[in-house]
């Protein structure tokens, strides 16, 4: 494809031709109507999904599957199964025959995926999501996982209830002409709702995979066109400095964050008490904090809120700096405000997870007054990890910025604020406090040491 050459995004499905030899070095690559990539790919800030709206992007990390048949026998396999153990039970218990299938596709099911796993081709790629579509894709989740949950409990209930009746003519008649027909049928109805839903869904999909390449569909044209219009050679390598988090020995709350789903809870729990390698993330140092960037449009919102309050009209605002992660999946985007007179501050921090079908933002604010006497104290609305450096006087204060603010300065006044006066005076305290908590995380087997990796720079597009 000429990179000058217009995409028509009506345009109808074309056979895929034949690859041209390429550098081996290469991860990514435009080639018609999809994108390749290989695993490992990091892709610049440009949106994979949703046509070119103006929206805010995030970066996230996609994981990919290319199945082989063997693969894909192993997903019908299970459903197979199932329906067997249900008409076989359902001849001699009837009322157990639902509960059983249920049993049997979960354990076949896990079976065969740990079968099947070698024959899955896996791409991990860190790319850039619009904001917006991640948010209404999430919502759409949440949707479907209450309609399966509903489905599981009507499944739960039909089994328990045709065993709690057993032998009273009386219940058995009423549950069986008035209550079993409709549960049975709503039951399924839900199942089979959320899984079309969940089918016909648009969203970036990989549609082959041949020597390596991933080629995926439902890029929108006008990305193909400006990705096309970008060397894909990869940012010069780096020494970064990253470090290892161990979010099994956090507690429980902070990994959920917001979320209160009876089902992630449990997830969660087991994954903290079996030490999940899920719960193992590699970060990067905050030395490797990006500075001047602009807000975008929801840490606008948040800076728009702070301001509404009457008395942080005249705080000066200190600019945003970011992190991210090797993998691309957390990104802290974080606003700095000072007080007229420099001794009271506020950060506004958006952290944001986008891996696979999971995106979580928190929007956290914190009122620091650093003492005479050497002490900072802090108001946040959300908990910090573990281990604070003793100088630090943490109060957690739920509630809108105005009483957090309120709240703060209450607690001033047991102290005498030290005026901050210089940039450099500031970067310094939050730079001795980061590394201060560094070291009691690390004492306390949460993080490890850190280390110095040869990687990839950021974009600059």
């Amino acid at each position: 494809m000429s990179n000058d050459a217009p995409l028509n995004p009506y345009a109808p499905p074309v056979s895929v031709e034949p690859l041209a030899a390429v550098d081996a070095g290469k991860l990514w690559m435009v080639h018609g109507d999809h994108l390749l990539v290989r695993d490992g790919a990091r892709l610049p800030p440009v949106s994979l999904f949703g046509e070119d709206e103006g929206g805010e992007l995030t970066s996230s990390h996609q994981v990919f599957v290319a199945a082989s048949g063997a693969s894909a026998f192993g997903l019908l396999v299970p459903l197979v199964i199932a329906i067997a153990v249900i008409f076989s039970v359902a001849n001699v218990v009837p009322r157990l025959a639902g509960l059983a299938g249920l049993l049997a596709f979960l354990v076949s099911g896990r079976l065969f995926r740990r079968f099947t796993k070698a024959s899955q081709l896996i791409a991990n790629i860190h790319c850039y999501l619009p904001i917006a579509r991640l948010k209404a894709r999430a919502r759409r989740d949440r949707w479907r996982s209450g309609m399966i949950m509903a489905a599981l409990v009507g499944v739960v209930v039909t089994g328990l209830s045709d065993s709690f009746i057993s032998g009273n003519y009386e219940r058995e008649h009423l549950w069986d002409d008035w209550f079993k027909t409709p549960v049975v049928l709503g039951t399924v109805g839900l199942f089979l709702a959320a899984m079309v839903w969940l089918m016909a869904e648009r969203w970036l999909r990989c549609v082959r995979q041949t020597g390596g390449w991933f080629y995926l569909t439902g890029v929108p044209a006008s990305s193909l066109l400006k990705l096309s219009r970008i060397s894909p050679e990869p940012p010069p390598l780096r020494t970064r400095k990253v470090y290892t988090l161990y979010q099994y020995r956090l507690p429980l709350g902070i990994l959920l964050g917001p979320r209160r789903n009876p089902l992630l809870i449990l997830i969660v729990a087991l994954f903290k008490v079996f030490r999940s390698r899920a719960l193992v993330r590699q970060n990067f140092h905050w030395s490797e904090r990006r500075r001047g960037l602009p807000s975008g449009e929801g840490m606008a919102k948040e800076i728009e809120k702070l301001r509404s309050e009457g008395e942080f009209a005249s705080w000066q605002e200190l600019g945003c700096i970011r992190v991210g992660s090797p993998k691309g999946d957390l990104s802290m985007l974080t606003a700095r405000f000072a007080s007229p007179d420099r001794r009271h501050f506020c950060h506004l921090t958006l952290y944001r997870i986008s891996k696979a079908r999971a995106f979580v933002e928190v929007a956290q604010t914190d009122f620091r007054t650093w003492t005479t006497d050497g002490r900072c104290v802090i108001t946040s609305d959300q908990p910090f990890y573990p281990r604070l450096p003793e100088y630090l006087d943490l109060q957690r204060v739920r509630g809108n910025v105005s009483g957090q603010w309120s709240r703060h300065l209450q607690r001033c006044e047991r102290v005498t604020p030290l005026a901050v006066e210089s940039e450099e005076e500031l970067r310094a305290l939050l730079e001795k406090e980061a590394e201060d908590h560094a070291v009691l995380l690390q004492e306390a087997g949460i993080r490890s040491a850190n280390e110095e990796v040869e990687m990839p720079g950021d974009w600059e597009v």
